[in-house]
């Protein structure tokens, strides 16, 4: 006989006495669950908690059924998977667009003090996914790309810029990033990596 024990711990937005929206959230979770082994037992316990008291902003507002919201999201979660149902979060890496989704969080944020100092750079307007692109180079470096609804001459160009990351590991990645100018007056972001071109952006 098997006795492995499977847990699993339900963090609901706000306490509630209400059995049945406690019951839904088991049932929502039990949809999906499968187990290798007969079940011989099942245990369940509660801990009481106070309401929570939030001081909103003047313009700020709480939901109005965070309840409602925790069921949606737990069945996306069993229809999807918990990979892609929450919140994204930046990768501790240089790897652009690199991103986890955790579980969605209850509580706002502390609010950051707006800078009122201009910032005159170029914005990248990314493409998700990037493009692919055919390149042609000579000895100084790329002079064509050619891509979706990206191509024409390069009349001048910046790079190649060298990033990586992860050499420790299997997942090791290295990439070269240009900044483009075309012909018509384009400028874009693209980058090769292991002898593939894809476009990343066009600058505003």
């Amino acid at each position: 006989m098997d006795k492995q024990i499977y847990e699993r711990i339900f963090k609901i937005p706000q306490p509630t006495n209400n059995v049945d929206l406690l019951f839904r959230m088991l049932h929502t979770h039990l949809e999906n669950f499968k187990s290798e082994y007969p079940i011989v037992a099942v245990a369940l316990s509660a801990h009481p908690i106070k309401p929570a008291r939030e001081q909103f902003g003047l313009f700020e507002t709480t939901l109005r059924n965070p309840h409602q919201l925790s069921e949606t999201l737990a069945r996306l979660t069993a229809l999807l998977g918990a990979d892609r149902v929450g919140t994204p979060v930046l990768e501790e890496t240089h790897r652009p667009d690199a991103f986890r989704m955790e579980a969605f969080f209850w509580h706002g944020l502390p609010a950051h003090p707006i800078s009122r100092m201009p910032t005159p750079q170029a914005a990248l307007r990314r493409f998700r996914p990037n493009v692919s692109a055919s390149v042609l180079l000579d000895e100084d470096g790329p002079v064509h790309v050619r891509g979706a609804d990206v191509r024409g001459k390069i009349i001048e160009q910046r790079g190649p810029f060298l990033i990586s990351g992860n050499w420790w590991d299997e997942k090791s990645w290295t990439r070269a990033e240009w900044d483009l100018d075309l012909e018509d007056g384009k400028l874009v972001r693209c980058h090769e990596s292991e002898g593939t071109w894809r476009i990343d952006g066009v600058y505003d």
